[in-house]
């Protein structure tokens, strides 16, 4: 799904945002809840690339600390902080978890 935006914005920005949809998704399987109903929106506004997942799930505190050099989990929001310009998690009846990656030098 993401390839369809090459041409449309940078390559830099469609490759980055497969890193950061894979994660997200991840989570969202991993810690969504048993009712497991996810949804990834994507949309490409004036100034950034928009990607929310959705899932049912209790939500996270995104204020955790840093994985200690042993740890086999918790690295996933640190390369998304990393790889997006802003990020966030918003809860209502859903969790959601956003990001926006810039789109510097678009195609």
């Amino acid at each position: 799904m993401l390839e369809r935006l090459a041409g449309t914005i940078s390559d830099d920005v469609v490759e980055r945002s497969k890193l950061v949809v894979s994660e997200l998704l991840t989570n969202a399987v991993l810690h969504g809840g048993e009712a497991g109903r996810i949804r990834l929106v994507v949309r490409v506004e004036p100034s950034a690339l928009r990607i929310a997942v959705e899932d049912e799930g209790p939500g996270f505190d995104p204020e955790q600390p840093e994985p200690r050099p042993n740890d086999e989990a918790g690295r996933g929001l640190q390369l998304v902080d990393h790889l997006c310009d802003r990020w966030g998690v918003d809860r209502d009846h859903v969790t959601v978890v956003w990001c926006e990656l810039g789109l510097r030098g678009a195609a």
